[in-house]
């Protein structure tokens, strides 16, 4: 056995067994392994370890997007300017303020349960949050996280969900939409 300058026996067992010449059939063919070394600590480790001719996994780079976390900043601020001008009930800014924090506090919840390995919030229960009007909330709290952003599957419903909420909303604003709103909030209070 090869030991690598400056390696200790305890480090990288496998890194001094697979650098020298270490082969391993597989598919029929025998193939070297090709291992990306990084110094921790002035000891070289395996960062990356393949067989040759395999590409390397890379991990997934965060894809940031600001205009996200600027839509969803601009929608509750021209809210709150449409209840200072008094075309949008106050209760209306109340609600979606208070379901995009709990959206938020949801979505925190979800990913420390996915990254400890624990049983997360079905994503059902993450749309129903959204539609009901906390999607400002879930834009943030997807870039700020970031979590529920690589799935395509989830992003489609999810912006099918923001377009029924703003479509109910400017429902609401309307003559007939006005009135259900009135009706609902009486039968409430």
């Amino acid at each position: 056995m090869h030991r690598l300058p400056g390696a200790s026996a305890c480090n990288c067992v496998l890194l001094v067994i697979a650098y020298h010449r270490a082969t391993v059939r597989r598919g029929g063919a025998s193939r070297p392994w090709r291992i990306r070394l990084v110094t921790t600590e002035a000891r070289p480790c395996a960062a990356d370890a393949t067989l040759a001719g395999d590409k390397l996994r890379q991990k997934f780079a965060r894809q940031s997007n600001p205009f996200a976390v600027v839509f969803a900043l601009l929608f509750l601020g021209a809210l709150g300017v449409a209840v200072v001008a008094g075309a949008v009930p106050t209760l209306i800014l109340i609600a979606y303020a208070a379901l995009s924090l709990i959206t938020f506090v949801a979505y925190a919840i979800d990913k420390s349960a996915a990254h400890k390995g624990h049983s997360s919030i079905r994503e059902a229960a993450l749309h129903l949050l959204g539609l009901a009007g906390g999607w400002p909330g879930a834009l943030i709290a997807r870039q700020a996280l970031p979590h529920k952003s690589r799935k395509a599957s989830f992003r489609k419903v999810f912006w099918a969900t923001v377009v029924i909420n703003c479509a109910v909303l400017v429902w609401l604003l309307t003559e007939s939409g006005r009135a259900v709103l009135e009706r609902a909030l009486t039968g409430l209070f």
